[in-house]
């Protein structure tokens, strides 16, 4: 399976959604509707680690995908921290924040899980204080 979408700690306040090989944009709109159900499911904040280390991008615009996916939000979905150590897929992250502002507050990115969860638990501190 391309896709592989999980809780990543117990408190149910991350989702790891892993893209192995290659998967399709079809694939990445149903991990999105899989991962707004789940959030759906809990009363908090849930942030998503999407590794994209191991998955390869299909033919289209990237941006114009994750623009769609960011329009359809849950009310309580924090961000998206993309995993990838990919030149491309983290120089289109940077470029897409400059373009579009809000993107910036929705998608971030970092080179390992560890990174990830410190970017997440960092934004978690913030809503306590």
């Amino acid at each position: 399976m391309p896709v592989r979408i999980e809780w990543d700690n117990p408190q149910q306040t991350i989702l790891h959604v892993c893209y192995e090989g290659q998967w399709t944009w079809k694939e990445f709109y149903d991990a999105a509707k899989d991962c707004a159900a789940l959030a759906s499911t809990v009363p908090h904040r849930v942030y998503i680690i999407a590794e994209m280390s191991g998955g390869f991008l299909p033919q289209g615009a990237p941006f114009v995908h994750s623009e769609k996916v960011m329009k359809q939000g849950n009310g309580n979905m924090g961000f998206v921290v993309v995993v990838s150590s990919n030149r491309f897929i983290n120089g289109l992250m940077s470029v897409s924040s400059r373009i579009v502002p809000k993107w910036g507050e929705k998608y971030c990115t970092a080179t390992t899980i560890e990174q990830a969860r410190a970017l997440i638990e960092q934004d978690q501190q913030k809503i306590v204080v």
